[in-house]
């Protein structure tokens, strides 16, 4: 379900950087991608007891269902006001905004980015698997792509702060 998990990330980036203020949205983006990645370094120690066990990949599923479960009420949607905007002088976006040329480069770079996540994250654990590797080195593999999305999102905050901004400036 790659498109879904696509479409998923692009919504959650939209809200969460419409939320806060234009200084703090590499901070934001920085966490948002940082609390993926340590989904993914969690799924990764977890995937041995989980896989292992006496109901396999359904238990993995399962445990996913009830923690995604779990999230929904602890933060149930709300009502999302863009600060010093109406609702009313909300631009509409057509289609013919984003076949514009700054649109269609973020959006091939969003979708080579999705390219290399799906390959690396569907093929790689199968590649391993197929040849015999072990479970351990399965999830070890799973759990390094979760730290270098860490990774990435921490230099992306460095890169794409406030010139001369710090941690601290972002966080106010």
């Amino acid at each position: 379900t790659g498109l879904g998990a696509g479409a998923g990330i692009v919504a959650i980036l939209v809200i969460v950087l419409a939320a806060v203020p234009a200084a703090s949205r590499s901070l934001a983006s920085a966490l948002v991608w940082s609390g993926m990645g340590f989904a993914v370094v969690l799924s990764g120690l977890a995937a041995g007891p989980l896989v292992e066990g006496t109901n396999g990949w359904r238990a993995a599923v399962a445990v996913s269902a009830v923690l995604a479960a779990l999230l929904a009420l602890v933060f149930p949607p709300r009502g999302l006001q863009v600060a010093g905007t109406e609702p009313a002088a909300t631009a509409r976006a057509g289609l013919s905004q984003f076949l514009r040329a700054r649109w269609s480069f973020l959006i091939g770079a969003y979708f080579m980015f999705g390219a290399g996540y799906i390959a690396w994250s569907t093929f790689a654990g199968a590649r391993l698997a197929a040849i015999g590797a072990p479970l351990g080195a399965v999830s070890a593999m799973w759990i390094a792509f979760g730290a270098a999305m860490i990774a990435g999102s921490v230099l992306g905050f460095w890169v794409l702060r406030t010139p001369g901004q710090s941690l601290a400036d972002a966080v106010r």
